[in-house]
């Protein structure tokens, strides 16, 4: 079967999984599992940026602390609730290109791990030849580790594998997706379309 993330929690139910029971009570024998799934996505350093101030704003604002990881997790968990209230995998899909196809038509230079409590123009990073500190520029790319629930990580995974039968070639994994969905909400948030953004996760804190 075809890995839709780096954790491949499809995969790795139905190899474990013996016998001849059925993909949908394995799926459900998965989801009773409960811990947090670790992800790796790439993000542009000038969005990261913006995404930190964002969250710094919101930390302000709510005295509790924010993080990217945070956002990123509440727009997963709007993306997964359109899903369910909006189960239509064809407008996912030209939804999910339109935006793939503006993000992804650009080389990424560099892949730097950012590590916290670094200053904005200088940071620490770990990769393949030791530590090291870098100038960071602006198209430099920056991979932030986020954790997902499982429940909700697999529901990303299940819909990535629907969107499949009915197009087997497309590209998306849930890393892909999460990229995707934080890249286009800074976009967004910078260029003044999403007014009601700070307001709307306050909200959702609150609750």
């Amino acid at each position: 079967m075809r890995s839709y993330s780096k954790a491949n929690l499809l995969g790795s139910s139905f190899h474990s999984n013996s016998g001849n029971t059925g993909t949908f009570i394995k799926a459900v024998n998965l989801l009773s599992q409960k811990f947090d799934v670790r992800f790796r996505i790439d993000i542009p350093y000038s969005v990261y940026l913006r995404g930190e101030t964002f969250c710094d704003d919101i930390q302000e604002l709510s005295g509790e602390k924010f993080t990217n990881g945070d956002l990123i997790k509440i727009l997963y968990h709007d993306f997964v609730m359109y899903i369910i209230k909006k189960p239509d995998l064809k407008r996912v899909y030209q939804l999910l290109m339109e935006r793939y196809d503006r993000i992804y038509n650009v080389q990424k230079p560099r892949r730097l791990e950012i590590i916290p409590y670094n200053t904005p123009e200088k940071l620490i990073i770990n990769d393949q030849r030791g530590t090291s500190t870098y100038d960071l520029e602006d198209d430099d790319y920056v991979t932030l580790k986020v954790y997902l629930s499982k429940k909700y990580a697999l529901r990303g995974e299940v819909v990535l594998a629907d969107l499949a039968e009915i197009y087997p070639d497309h590209p998306f994994t849930l890393e892909k997706v999460l990229e995707i969905i934080y890249i286009d909400f800074v976009e967004k948030f910078r260029r003044g379309e999403l007014q009601d953004a700070v307001v709307n996760i306050l909200n959702f804190l609150e609750e």
